[in-house]
């Protein structure tokens, strides 16, 4: 009469031998596994190199238009404004004067 434990070993050795079935060289299929899952690490991680190279290109170009808003801008209200223009310039110009004054002063003292 046959057991539970016969019919426990013979699951492990008819799994053992399902391992082996298709893979010449003897080669285990958990290594297969193991083969296709770095296989699709792989796919993925070219697909978010593609996705986050994508991005790059998107915020370089966003700073891009960003940065020549900021100089026209400021260049085309200068040029509405001259006065106030030439105000803020001095009024920069003498805050940091003012400011290396301190600094200057306090190095001596």
């Amino acid at each position: 009469m046959k057991g539970a434990s016969d019919d426990a070993t013979a699951a492990r050795a008819a799994g053992t031998q399902a391992l082996y079935i298709g893979a010449p060289d003897g080669r285990h299929l958990r290594g297969r596994e193991r083969t296709m899952a770095n296989v699709a690490e792989t796919a993925e991680t070219q697909e978010l190199t593609a996705k986050v190279d994508a991005l790059k290109r998107d915020i370089a170009e966003v700073a891009s238009l960003a940065r020549n808003k900021v100089v026209n801008g400021t260049t085309q209200w200068a040029k509405e404004h001259p006065g106030a223009a030439i105000g803020v310039v001095a009024g920069l110009a003498g805050a940091v004067g003012f400011a290396l004054g301190l600094l200057v002063g306090r190095g001596r003292g």
